[in-house]
C-alpha cells in the first residue's frame, strides 16, 4: 500500500483510512498511541490491558428460612 492521502479537518482532526484499519484489525474502541520519530508521526495500536479477574458474584440467599427460624424462636447461624 502506497498511502492514502488524508486532509486534517479544521480542527486538526483526521481519520485512520477504512482500508488501513481493516487491514490492521484495528476496532472501533481500540487505544492508538502516537509517536514521533524524526519527522515522522508512528501511529500504533496499544494492547490491551490485562483485566483484573472478577469473582462472580455470590447467590443471593434466601431470607425465608431466617425469618422462619426467628418466627418459630430458633436461631439460624446460615
Amino acid at each position: 500500500m502506497n498511502g492514502i492521502p488524508v486532509i486534517f479537518g479544521k480542527k486538526g482532526r483526521t481519520t485512520i483510512p477504512l482500508p488501513l484499519r481493516r487491514r490492521l484489525g484495528w476496532q472501533a474502541g481500540d487505544t492508538i498511541r502516537f509517536r514521533l520519530d524524526g519527522d515522522r508521526v508512528v501511529i500504533s495500536r496499544d494492547r490491551p490491558q490485562a483485566q483484573p479477574a472478577q469473582r462472580p458474584p455470590e447467590p443471593a440467599r434466601s431470607v425465608l428460612p431466617l425469618i422462619l427460624a426467628l418466627l418459630l424462636g430458633g436461631a439460624d447461624d446460615g
